[in-house]
């Protein structure tokens, strides 16, 4: 695990799942994250295991769309669309840079409160 100076987390993963074997629930927990978003590769393997062990631990997953990919087109949508059926929000990534503006605004807006 590593911190970086602007104080983003980089966790190794040696599993299909960020969640096995990786300390990502206790982080998540600790800064009292209720959503995650994932991107990555891939869609029908890491991606698909990492959304669904988030869903099991009852966080709000979300995938963005742009950001996924799999070895074949057909494996790709098949996947997106049985995620968003049953463990995620799969947005567009306009969508979520508008979740992370918005989050973001909030939370300066809280901190100058």
């Amino acid at each position: 695990m590593t911190f970086l100076p602007s104080r983003e987390i980089i966790i190794e993963k040696a599993a299909a799942s960020a969640f096995h074997g990786t300390p990502l629930l206790f982080q998540l927990i600790s800064l009292h994250a209720d959503t995650v978003i994932c991107a990555g590769e891939t869609t029908s393997g890491c991606v698909r295991a990492s959304v669904v062990d988030g869903a099991t631990y009852r966080f709000q997953m979300g995938v963005v769309e742009e950001c996924v990919y799999d070895r074949t087109q057909s494996s790709h949508y098949i996947n997106l669309y049985d995620l968003h059926q049953k463990y995620a929000d799969v947005v567009g990534l306009d969508y979520a840079v508008d979740y992370f503006e918005q989050i973001g605004a909030a939370k300066k807006e809280k901190v100058e409160a």
